[in-house]
């Protein structure tokens, strides 16, 4: 189950995974567009729920599931140092 709550004039939704609480501002005024997060959020914790969706190992929870599934923890960027770039 996932609620929104107001704090001051924005909304954050707050949600439990797993007996883990999560907790994230939706950066919006609107109730009617944190009310969509909120229906987006609890289809997606239904799809975790039946396994249709799987939250990757490495992937934040709670930004994953915000972000309809497409938002894992990304790859860090493999930096060469200059000296490599330069000798090939």
């Amino acid at each position: 189950m996932a609620s929104i709550e107001q704090r001051g004039n924005s909304f954050r939704i707050v949600f439990r995974l797993n007996a883990q609480r999560f907790s994230r501002s939706l950066n919006t005024t609107s109730r009617r567009t944190a009310e969509a997060a909120l229906a987006r959020l609890e289809d997606n914790l239904r799809r975790v729920n039946i396994g249709t969706l799987e939250i990757p190992d490495s992937a934040d929870p709670a930004s994953f599931l915000l972000s309809d599934g497409k938002h894992a923890e990304q790859a860090p960027r493999h930096v060469d140092r200059i000296c490599t770039c330069f000798n090939s």
